[in-house]
């Protein structure tokens, strides 16, 4: 979404609002209703897409105001225009065609609101999985270094078998992601994007996620394919 759009869109409003009737009240609220989409679009670059391009959450309230207030003045805008079509103040192909502009803008901000929220959750996601990580391997090595000699090798194993575990779970994330991409694989397509992972190994993990529900399995042999399960 290009900002200059966004500007030599609101220009034409008031150049086109400028053939209504002078006392015409639409002349003026739907200058200000592109005011207003204009004003929240500049917040939203600025504070909330700028904001998490740097990598940082941005402040809910202020991400849900500017949702608010664009999902609000967009569709005053798509009533506005259903409203002047019908006039014989100008062309009703000339303000369709300003109302398609808006559609698509409308449409670009859906599509950046809809990868931004997708973001927050991984990196929520990944907070708490690096948090759990660090407490949970810190944890075991403390049971390490108190345990005596006779618990010290049992413990060691949990610890290794913990591990496993975390690789599998990283390993899972990316095989979810691919099959969420895709709709259904089979075990060479990952293979590809994991390719220090043997297919051995990928088959067991697709194993866990069958116990878990999580995906199935359709087809035999080289046809077999896994998909998420509905």
């Amino acid at each position: 979404m290009e900002d200059r759009n966004i500007v030599e869109l609101t220009n034409k409003i008031y150049k086109i609002t400028l053939l209504f009737p002078k006392k015409e009240p639409l002349r003026y609220k739907i200058r200000e209703a592109a005011d207003e989409v204009l004003k929240s679009l500049a917040v939203w670059e600025v504070c909330v897409k700028g904001a998490h391009t740097r990598f940082f959450l941005t402040d809910v309230s202020i991400k849900e105001k500017v949702v608010f207030e664009l999902e609000k003045n967009f569709n005053i805008l798509k009533k506005y225009f259903e409203v002047v079509k019908w006039q014989n103040w100008l062309g009703y192909f000339d303000i369709l065609e300003i109302e398609e502009k808006y559609d698509k803008i409308k449409s670009d901000f859906e599509k950046d609101l809809a990868f931004l929220n997708s973001q927050a959750e991984i990196l929520k996601t990944r907070s708490v999985f690096e948090w759990q990580e660090k407490e949970t391997v810190g944890d075991i090595k403390e049971q390490v270094r108190q345990g005596d000699n006779a618990n010290k090798k049992q413990e060691i194993v949990a610890l290794k078998e913990w591990t496993e575990n975390n690789e599998l779970d990283s390993r899972k994330e990316k095989i979810l992601d691919f099959l969420k991409e895709r709709g259904r694989v089979q075990v060479w397509e990952i293979k590809e994007i994991l390719p220090d992972i043997s297919k051995r190994t990928l088959r067991r993990d697709f194993d866990k996620l069958l116990k878990l529900k999580i995906v199935e399995r359709v087809g035999e042999r080289n046809e077999t394919f896994y998909r998420l399960k509905v």
